[in-house]
């Protein structure tokens, strides 16, 4: 099985950000019977990928706006991308200036 953070057109941005609040939740509720500093290192790093998700979904959303408006290949070949995976925020900030 591949994992949902990695490139796959056949898992939506929408859906990663769902699996990751969910393991954020599930990572949570592991930490309340384990108190193991690992534990505490990978819910700190699913938190920032969930963050980072999130300011993905906000340029997703406003390209989307931008398309309707001025369509263009350029604007569909980066929500195509962006939908894809997962991206590093200075990659999603450079999204935002289209």
């Amino acid at each position: 099985m591949m994992c949902p953070f990695n490139f796959s057109p056949d898992v939506t941005l929408e859906s990663r950000l769902e699996y990751l609040a969910r393991a954020i939740m599930s990572a949570k509720s592991c930490n309340l019977r384990t108190a193991g500093s690992g534990e505490g290192e990978f819910l700190h790093e699913l938190e920032e990928k969930l963050e980072v998700a999130r300011i993905q979904m906000q340029v997703y959303q406003a390209l989307v706006n931008l398309k309707a408006a001025n369509p263009s290949r350029r604007i569909s070949q980066a929500l195509a991308v962006l939908d894809s995976r997962l991206l590093d925020v200075t990659t999603v900030r450079d999204y935002k200036s289209l």
